[in-house]
């Protein structure tokens, strides 16, 4: 007997695609302003003053930001030590094309493959993830 085959209902995408940059890049592409997956800055704030203190002096590397807002309110908040990085040069240009047209030449998006980071141990004092694992984990 053979398996009945896999349908999957529009709008939904299978685990390999979050894992390619392609799929990223047509998905910024295709999207306008920004979009925060699971919570927003002022929901974390509260981590970050209490249980999970970070300095605004912490060097902090956020890791798969997209479209996200929280690069750019924790700088407005005076953290001012933030590398974002993400798979998708799209996303990457427009973020940074966003962050210079306010002024804020020192907020630096970076293309890189969070699977092959550059980086050295203890680089970064604070590396921030809120949703790049489950991408990772489906690829």
């Amino acid at each position: 007997m053979q398996d009945a085959p896999k349908h999957q209902p529009t709008g939904v995408y299978s685990r390999e695609e979050y894992a390619e940059s392609d799929f990223w890049d047509k998905r910024y592409q295709e999207s306008k302003g920004y979009f925060d997956w699971y919570v927003e800055y002022p929901e974390l704030k509260e981590l970050f003053n209490g249980p999970l203190p970070i300095s605004k002096d912490s060097s902090i590397l956020m890791v798969g930001c997209g479209n996200s807002k929280l690069s750019e309110q924790m700088y407005d908040s005076g953290f001012k030590s933030i590398l974002s990085i993400d798979i998708s040069e799209v996303i990457v240009n427009r973020m940074n094309a966003v962050a210079i047209a306010k002024g804020k030449v020192d907020l630096v998006y970076k293309v890189v493959d969070a699977t092959n980071m550059p980086y050295t141990e203890g680089e970064f004092d604070v590396v921030i993830d809120k949703g790049t694992l489950d991408a990772l984990a489906c690829g």
